[in-house]
């Protein structure tokens, strides 16, 4: 819609999928995201003007159980409780990976996070290969797993 955009862009922080990473939901490695447009997807990983930030849809591990929303405002409990119970269908301790929140605490907390320079391109029906070195950032794990649950559920707990 509007070719030039990409080239007003500082960066561009996007969640997706992560190379050899199966995301939520049994894709094989294909991230939603990029396989909903693929061609959109390539666009915005080749933008040579912005710097390109991938944040995986593995969540990176960061799960938020029953007792992380127990003390949560009723509202924000009652909003996350379906999406809890069908994500632990099948586990022993239901959980809710907050894959929505991650790109706000890549922003607000970014030491929380280890990144890798990485080449990423875009295979077929959405599935991200990377190699060594280039102009993407690939975040690759959490560095304080708990100091980020810690700031998800106080920012979660002034939720109205």
């Amino acid at each position: 819609m509007d070719p030039e955009f990409l080239g007003r862009c500082a960066g561009i922080l996007c969640l997706g999928g992560g190379p050899g990473v199966a995301p939520p939901g049994g894709r094989g490695g294909r991230a939603a995201n990029f396989a909903a447009d693929p061609a959109a997807a390539r666009l915005v990983l080749e933008a040579a003007e912005a710097r390109v930030t991938v944040l995986p849809a593995s969540g990176l591990g960061l799960h938020l159980g029953l007792r992380d929303l127990a003390p949560l405002p009723t509202t924000l409990r009652r909003a996350l409780w379906p999406r809890l119970l069908v994500s632990g269908l099948g586990l022993r301790r239901p959980r809710v990976t907050p894959l929505a929140l991650l790109p706000a605490l890549r922003l607000t907390h970014p030491l929380l996070f280890e990144t890798r320079e990485v080449t990423l391109t875009l295979g077929e029906e959405g599935r991200l290969a990377a190699a060594a070195e280039g102009p993407h950032e690939l975040v690759a794990r959490l560095r304080h797993p708990e100091a980020a649950r810690a700031v998800l559920l106080q920012a979660l707990s002034v939720w109205r």
